[in-house]
C-alpha cells in the first residue's frame, strides 16, 4: 500500500466529523459521528502507524477520541460448505456503539454469506478491481438474462445491450447515481462478459449492432454442477486452447537409428574376448 495514499485517507476520514446533517433521523441531523475505516488485513500495521504518526505531527486526538476504528477485511474459505466468505475484524480504536465494538471484537471477527461478498463485489464496497469475466457471466445469467425469456417455448430470443444495462440499472439502484465515466465503465464490463459467452458458445452475434441472441435456457448444468463450475470448466478449456494454438504445434520428432562406429565395435569384441 502507497504511504502516500494511506496518509490522505485518513485525513479525509477527519472532514466525516463535521457530516452532522442529512441523516435519516427526526431531524436530519446527529449531534455526534462516529467514523470507521476499512482496510485490507495485510494493511492494518502500515495504517495504524500511519495514524500515529499524523497524530504525532498535527497533535490532534480527534481519531483518539473513542469515536473512530479501523476494521480489516480479508476472504476466507468455509471448506465445510466450500464457500467463500467475507470476514469483518476489529484493527484499532473503537466506536459509540457498544453493540458493533463487542460483535467485531469476537475472535475471528464477523464472516457475511457468499451471497453477501457477492453483492458487495458487484458493488466494489470491498474490492475495486474489475470482478473476472466468470463472475459477470454467472451475474447476468442467474440474475438478469432470465428476466427476457417471456417464453418457454422458444429455443432463444436476442437482447441488446441497452436493455440489460437498464435493468441492471433496477436491478442495482446505486447505478444510477453514477456519472457518465462509470456508467461506461459498467457497460463496457457487460460488453466484455456477453463477447465471453459468444466464445464459450452460451450465446451468439447477430448481424444487429450490440444484439445478442441468447439460448433458452442459458447455461445447463449437469450431474449436479453448479452454474459457477460449468462456467469456469468451459472457460478453462478455452485458455487453455488458446495458450495452445499461441504455442503451436509439437515439433515432428524425426526417427534417429544410431549406429555403433567401428573402434566402438572393436573395443567391445576386445572386451568380450
Amino acid at each position: 500500500m502507497n504511504p502516500d495514499l494511506v496518509e490522505k485517507e485518513i485525513k479525509e476520514v477527519t472532514k466525516y466529523y463535521d457530516a452532522k446533517l442529512g441523516w435519516r433521523t427526526a431531524t436530519s441531523s446527529v449531534d455526534q459521528v462516529g467514523v470507521v475505516l476499512v482496510c485490507h488485513a495485510d494493511d492494518c500495521a502500515r495504517v495504524v502507524s500511519s495514524l500515529e504518526d499524523i497524530m504525532k505531527g498535527s497533535g490532534s486526538q480527534t481519531l483518539a477520541s473513542g469515536s473512530f476504528a479501523i476494521w480489516t477485511w480479508d476472504l476466507v474459505i468455509d471448506k465445510e460448505h466450500r464457500q467463500e466468505q467475507l470476514r469483518i475484524a476489529h484493527g484499532y480504536g473503537r466506536t459509540m456503539h457498544e453493540s458493533l465494538n463487542q460483535r467485531f471484537e469476537t475472535p475471528g471477527g464477523v464472516t457475511t454469506p457468499e451471497d453477501v461478498l457477492r453483492y458487495l463485489r458487484y458493488q466494489y464496497k470491498f474490492i475495486k478491481q474489475e470482478p473476472p469475466v466468470q463472475y459477470t457471466i454467472g451475474v447476468l445469467a442467474q440474475n438478469v438474462l432470465p428476466t427476457f425469456q417471456t417464453g418457454p417455448e422458444r429455443e432463444h430470443y436476442n437482447i441488446r445491450i441497452d436493455w440489460i444495462y437498464d435493468y441492471c440499472s433496477k436491478l442495482y439502484p446505486q447505478w444510477q447515481a453514477l456519472d457518465e465515466a462509470s456508467k461506461q465503465i459498467k457497460r463496457s464490463r457487460i460488453v466484455k462478459a456477453l463477447r465471453m459467452m459468444v466464445t464459450l458458445k452460451f450465446a451468439e452475434s447477430t448481424e444487429q449492432k450490440d444484439t445478442y441472441r441468447i439460448r433458452i435456457p442459458t447455461i445447463v448444468s449437469r450431474r449436479g454442477r453448479t452454474l459457477e463450475e460449468v462456467i469456469c470448466k468451459r472457460l478453462a478449456r478455452h485458455l487453455a486452447k488458446k495458450e495452445g494454438e499461441v504455442r503451436g504445434p509439437p515439433g515432428r520428432v524425426k526417427r534417429v537409428i544410431l549406429r555403433p562406429k567401428t573402434t566402438d565395435r572393436r573395443i567391445k569384441e576386445f572386451l568380450s574376448g
